[in-house]
C-alpha cells in the first residue's frame, strides 16, 4: 500500500485566498479576513513571533543597529550612483525613516517564514508572479501604504520565500482582479475625514501664508526661516513669526513626486555582505536596491538639482517642522541642500511623549536633528533634546461636560507589522480588541447606555466595527469625522485604551480620563514604572479592563469629587511635567531656541 504525501499550502496573504481547505497553514492571522476566520476556526495559524516580547525587545536593538550600519553603506553607494558627495547624515534624513520601516517589515515576514520552516517540513506557496518592478514605490508615503497592503505583501513575502528552498513555490495563472482586496470598513468616513481635513488645512495654509507675508514687510530679510507643518497653533505661529526678525517661508509647495520609470543603471548595485552567519542580513543587503523608492534613485537628481523650488537670496538659517521629515521626501531632499550649507534642522516631536520601552523612530528623530523639541523632561533622550512642553496640544484645558457621556477612544495598528515598537503589533491587536470588549461588557447597563466608542478612521481590514457589534450588540459609535477635541467637550469621562499620545494629551488638558492596557503588550520603559504606579494609586491607570470598569462605576456619579482630589491632581501634574507639560510657555521656549541658533 502506497501513502501519497501532500505538501500543505502556506497562505501568506488573503489576496489570493478563496478556498476552504482545512489543511492550509496561515502565516499569520493577518492572512484571514474576520468573516472567514469566524467560520473556519480550526485552521492552523502560526504563532506570531513577536508574541515573545523579550524577542521583540532584542529584535528592536538588532534592527536599530542594523539600520545604523546599513545607512553608512547606502550613503557611499548612493553618492556613487548620483556622482555627488552628500554626508551620511543627509542621506539618513532622506531615506532613514523608509529604512526603519523596510527593515522592520522585512525582518517580521522573514521571522514568520522561519517559524513556518521550523514547524512544517513540507510546504508550498501558490504564487501568481508579477514583474517585481511594479512593486517599487515612488516615495516613502507610498511605501508605507504598501507595507500594510495585502497585494504587496503577497508578492513581497513570496519574494522572500525564494530564499527558503524548503518551501516550494508553485506558479499559478490568476488575474490581478480575481480577488477583491479587503477594504477599510470605515472607508466612507475616511474619505469624509480626509477631505474635511484637507479643506481646513488649505484654508489655514492660505491664511498663515498671507499673514506671514504681511508680517515680513514689517521686518528684515537678514534671517530666513523655513517653517512647514510645525504643529503650532495659528496664534502661536503668528506670534513666533512676529517676534523673529527675518523672512519666514511657511508651507511652500514642494516639487511634485512622479512615478519615475525604472532604470537599472540606478539599481545595479548591492551592499556588500557583512555577516555570513546571518542569512537575513545578507538578503536584506541584496534586496534594498530593488525595493528602494524611485525618488531616492531615478528621481533624486530632479529634486536635488532643481533650482526653481525656492528663490531665496540667502540660505535659511533654520528649518523647523514636526511632520515633514517623516513622509515628505521632496521636502527632505530640499532640506538637505540647505543643511549641507549650514541650515539648522529643528524637529518638533509631532506626538510622542509616551514612555515606550523601545521606539527607534523617536531615537531617529533625535539623531537627524540639530534640535529635537520634546514635550516633557522625561522625553529628553539625547543631548540635543529640549523640553518645550506640549506645544501642539489640541484640547482646551479642563473643558468637559460633568453630566456627559463616557467616550472610549480606540486605537489600532495594521494587520501587518510595519514598524517595531513596544506596542500591539499585528495580530496582538486582536487581544487588544478583546480587552476593550471586556471593559464595555463589565460596565453597568445605565453607563453602557451613555457610552460611545470612537474608532480610528482606518481599521486596516480588521473589520473592527463588525467585531464590536458581534461582541457588544448595543454599542454606540461616535462620529469619527468630528474632531476629538469637540467630542471631549461633550463627555464626562474619557477612556484611553492604548499607550500613545492621546491619554497624555487628556491628562495635560486636565480632562477626566482613565487608561488601561495589557502591560505585556504595551510595554513602558523601566524608568516610568513608578509614574504609572502613582497613576494607578489614584484610579487613573488600570492593568485590566475589569479594574477600569469597576472604577468607572465607582466614580460615575461623582466625577468632580474624584478628579479634583488634591492627591490625584498632584500625581497628574507630576506625570505631565515628565511627559506632556502644558504649564511651560512653549512659544517662549521655541523662540529662545531660535534665538540661540541665530547667535552662532
Amino acid at each position: 500500500m502506497f501513502v501519497i504525501f501532500m505538501k500543505r499550502r502556506l497562505i501568506v496573504s488573503p489576496w489570493n485566498y478563496k478556498d476552504n481547505n482545512p489543511e492550509d497553514i496561515f502565516l499569520g492571522k493577518w492572512a484571514i479576513p474576520y468573516s472567514k476566520f469566524e467560520k473556519n476556526i480550526n485552521y492552523k495559524v502560526l504563532q506570531y513571533h513577536w508574541d515573545d516580547r523579550t524577542k521583540a525587545y532584542f529584535d528592536s536593538i538588532f534592527l536599530s543597529n542594523l539600520r545604523k550600519s546599513i545607512i553608512k553603506e547606502i550613503s557611499i553607494e548612493l553618492n556613487k550612483v548620483h556622482n555627488i558627495n552628500i554626508s551620511e547624515r543627509s542621506w539618513n534624513i532622506v531615506i532613514g525613516f523608509w529604512l526603519i520601516r523596510f527593515l522592520s517589515v522585512s525582518y517580521d515576514r522573514w521571522c514568520m517564514l522561519e517559524t513556518a520552516k521550523k514547524n512544517f517540513k513540507e510546504l508550498t506557496s501558490t504564487y501568481n508572479k508579477v514583474d517585481i518592478r511594479k512593486l517599487i514605490p515612488s516615495e516613502t508615503k507610498e511605501a508605507s501604504k504598501q507595507f500594510r497592503d495585502d497585494y504587496w505583501n503577497y508578492h513581497f513575502i513570496n519574494k522572500l520565500i525564494t530564499y527558503f528552498p524548503s518551501i516550494e513555490i508553485v506558479s499559478i495563472d490568476q488575474k490581478i482582479d480575481s480577488y477583491k482586496k479587503i477594504k477599510n470598513s470605515n472607508f466612507l468616513f475616511s474619505y469624509i475625514l480626509f477631505y474635511k481635513t484637507l479643506i481646513i488645512s488649505k484654508l489655514e495654509s492660505l491664511i498663515l501664508s498671507a499673514s506671514t507675508k504681511l508680517l515680513n514687510y514689517l521686518k528684515f530679510e537678514k534671517n530666513i526661516f523655513l517653517i512647514t507643518e510645525p504643529h503650532l497653533s495659528f496664534k502661536n505661529l503668528i506670534k513666533i513669526c512676529f517676534k523673529l526678525k527675518g523672512l519666514t517661508h511657511y508651507n511652500k509647495n514642494f516639487l511634485d513626486i512622479k512615478n519615475y520609470t525604472y532604470d537599472n543603471k540606478f539599481r545595479n548595485w548591492k551592499l556588500e555582505s557583512k555577516n555570513s552567519n546571518s542569512k537575513f542580513e545578507n538578503v536584506i543587503r541584496e534586496i534594498i536596491p530593488l525595493f528602494m523608492p524611485s525618488i531616492f534613485l531615478e528621481g533624486f537628481k530632479r529634486h536635488y538639482l532643481d533650482q526653481s523650488i525656492y528663490k531665496m537670496r540667502n540660505i535659511p538659517r533654520i528649518i523647523f517642522t514636526s511632520n515633514k521629515h517623516i513622509f515628505d521626501d521632496a521636502f527632505k531632499i530640499l532640506a538637505i541642500r540647505f543643511i549641507e550649507k549650514g541650515s539648522k534642522l529643528i524637529i518638533g516631536n509631532h506626538g510622542g511623549g509616551s514612555p515606550l520601552l523601545f521606539n527607534d523612530t523617536k531615537d531617529y528623530e533625535a539623531e537627524i536633528s540639530d534640535y529635537f523639541l520634546v514635550t516633557g523632561s522625561h522625553n529628553q533622550i539625547s543631548k540635543n533634546s529640549y523640553n518645550v512642553g506640549q506645544f501642539w496640544s489640541r484640547i482646551k484645558n479642563n473643558i468637559y461636560d460633568r453630566n456627559g457621556q463616557l467616550l472610549i477612544i480606540s486605537g489600532i495598528h495594521p494587520r501587518y507589522a510595519i514598524e517595531i515598537h513596544s506596542y500591539a503589533l499585528s495580530s496582538q491587536i486582536l487581544n487588544y480588541f478583546q480587552d476593550q470588549f471586556s471593559f464595555y461588557q463589565n460596565l453597568p447597563k445605565n453607563i453602557r447606555r451613555e457610552t460611545k466608542v470612537r474608532l480610528y478612521f482606518n481599521d486596516y481590514g480588521w473589520e473592527e466595527k463588525k467585531r464590536w457589534k458581534d461582541n457588544c450588540g448595543d454599542i454606540q459609535f461616535a462620529n469619527i469625522t468630528e474632531k476629538l477635541a469637540d467630542q471631549i467637550k461633550k463627555c464626562r469621562l474619557a477612556i484611553s485604551t492604548y499607550n500613545a499620545t492621546t491619554y497624555i494629551e487628556l491628562l495635560a488638558a486636565n480632562i477626566p480620563v482613565m487608561i488601561f492596557w495589557d502591560e505585556d503588550i504595551w510595554q513602558c520603559c523601566e524608568s516610568s514604572k513608578i509614574d504609572f504606579e502613582l497613576l494607578e494609586s489614584v484610579g487613573i491607570f488600570h492593568k485590566s479592563p475589569h479594574s477600569a470598569s469597576k472604577m468607572v462605576e465607582k466614580v460615575w456619579n461623582k466625577i468632580d469629587l474624584w478628579w479634583e482630589n488634591e492627591n490625584l491632581q498632584k500625581v497628574r501634574r507630576e506625570f505631565c511635567e515628565k511627559y506632556g507639560n502644558r504649564e511651560l510657555n512653549s512659544k517662549a521656549k521655541i523662540i529662545n531656541i531660535f534665538e540661540e541658533v541665530l547667535k552662532h
